[in-house]
């Protein structure tokens, strides 16, 4: 059985000042666990690698191997620490949205 991923919304992904921050958080929020390929669709492979290791140090991402096809493959979920901070950033974006509309 294929698994349906979540993806950010586009006017999130392609918007001038996109929070990479933000969308890599997102996208292990909103899904049990992503693949690096998951999350390469969504910002490119050096600025995933360069999130991921903070990510991973801050204690908002863990990495897991789990087994598929008779394969190890690497799987990134998002951690308490990392949904905490998912929701503080989302909660600032709701602020920015209210300033430009007031």
């Amino acid at each position: 059985m294929v698994k349906s991923i979540n993806y950010p919304p586009k006017e999130l992904i392609g918007s001038y000042k996109k929070n990479n921050e933000f969308l890599i958080l997102w996208m292990l929020n909103n899904n049990e666990s992503s693949t690096w390929s998951d999350l390469t669709t969504i910002v490119n492979k050096s600025t995933l690698s360069n999130y991921m290791n903070k990510f991973i140090n801050k204690n908002y991402v863990k990495k897991l191997s789990v087994e598929k096809e008779g394969r190890k493959r690497k799987v990134y979920c998002i951690s308490s620490n990392g949904k905490e901070r998912f929701y503080e950033l989302s909660q600032d974006k709701k602020k920015k949205k209210i300033k430009l509309s007031s």
